[in-house]
């Protein structure tokens, strides 16, 4: 499967606590340092980082993992624009990729065998949500078919990704059985009860 993985890092932390997500830590390693070794043991061809508000430091810490950095310019439009400027900056699907895997900084958590199962369903055509209990989580894999989809500059006002996934009929839905991918961090008690694997 060739393809790139988008980690979305543009969030301001602001119920974190005005603090970069990306760099707090997940067991003697970063957010950033687990989502990136994560993409790198799935065998993608590219890694992206998608920063916003906390440039400077998530810029520093993605090159130094030599991670393709890109900043969104327009966060106020949410997450599908960092998912839009993410497969800009990839050049995804130019370059015979059948999809990218999108992953939030705030997943750290989830297991390699996790990423594997969703990309051994994952096709040019479909797109691919790993799930526990029922509820689907992160990362998601978004097939080629779906990019222009992505790109749509009108998809935040619809919901995002999330509009996406339930306009769409190719959505594969891998239940994991990982709390990973449902365990995002958003706030100081989220951090507190963090449960490493």
């Amino acid at each position: 499967m060739r393809g790139v993985g988008i980690i979305l890092a543009a969030g301001k932390g602001e119920r974190m606590g005005g603090v970069a997500k990306a760099l707090l830590d997940a067991g003697g390693r970063t957010f950033l340092q687990a989502v990136v070794a994560g993409v790198r043991e799935a065998g993608l061809r590219a890694v992206v980082v998608c920063g916003g508000p906390f440039v400077g430091e998530v810029t520093a810490a993605a090159r130094a993992l030599e991670a393709v950095v890109v900043v969104n310019p327009d966060i106020e439009r949410g997450m599908a624009s960092s998912i839009a400027t993410g497969l800009g900056a990839a050049d995804a699907g130019d370059d015979g990729d059948d999809g990218a895997l999108v992953w939030p900084v705030d997943h750290p958590l989830v297991r390699p065998a996790t990423v594997a199962a969703v990309l051994a369903q994952a096709t040019a055509d479909d797109i691919v949500v790993p799930t526990l209990e029922g509820r689907g989580g992160h990362p998601v894999w978004f097939g080629r078919l779906h990019f222009a989809a992505l790109r749509d500059p009108g998809l935040g006002a619809r919901g995002g990704a999330r509009a996406l996934l339930a306009e769409n009929p190719r959505v594969i839905r891998v239940n994991c059985g990982d709390p990973g991918v449902r365990y995002d961090i958003d706030t100081p008690p989220d951090y507190a009860k963090m449960r490493l694997p």
